[in-house]
């Protein structure tokens, strides 16, 4: 009977399997394509900015290269309108700070040249926001929290805009 039962165990799990289309992490999609624009040069962000070091190793990844010189590249990504803001959420009964909700975005146009003030009106425009508790004792780990949600934003940030160009590429 343990015979069986493991036979037909084997059986279903190997039915399952193969109608699973495949597994796929969280921002790994694999029908990414990017190839429309390598290699791409960036404005708007310096080398030394966190988001521009995040989305770099992004598009890296995906097999696209940033150039530092505007010729040469299949493509230009203007970056512009970045907001980073901290703001207060909720307060307590006695005036403290209860939880802060932070906000990160910017507007981006993709193409050829750096986009004039009409093109900077249609862009596109990405955010994120994130509402993180402030407890009142905990002052070193409050602020590697907050360091830790403004990088996780940026990377999410990243991501999106990897399957934007890759919608726009296609």
């Amino acid at each position: 009977m343990k015979v069986a039962a493991r036979f037909v165990f084997t059986l279903a799990l190997a039915l399952f399997l193969s109608a699973c289309e495949g597994f796929h992490l969280r921002g790994t999609a694999g029908d990414v394509s990017l190839e429309g624009i390598n290699p791409l040069y960036i404005t708007g962000l310096s080398e030394t900015d966190e988001f521009y070091r995040i989305l770099r190793d992004y598009l890296t990844h995906y097999g696209v290269s940033v150039t530092d010189r505007k010729e040469g590249a299949a493509k230009q990504l203007s970056i512009f309108d970045r907001q980073s803001e901290k703001k207060v959420h909720s307060v307590g009964g006695r005036g403290k700070v209860l939880e802060y909700e932070l906000i990160e975005g910017f507007a981006y146009h993709l193409g050829s040249s750096v986009p004039g003030q009409i093109e900077q009106e249609g862009a596109n425009r990405l955010s994120v926001n994130r509402v993180y508790t402030n407890p009142e004792t905990e002052v070193l780990g409050r602020a590697n929290e907050e360091t830790q949600i403004w990088r996780d934003m940026r990377q999410q940030l990243a991501s999106r805009l990897i399957r934007m160009l890759s919608a726009k590429a296609r």
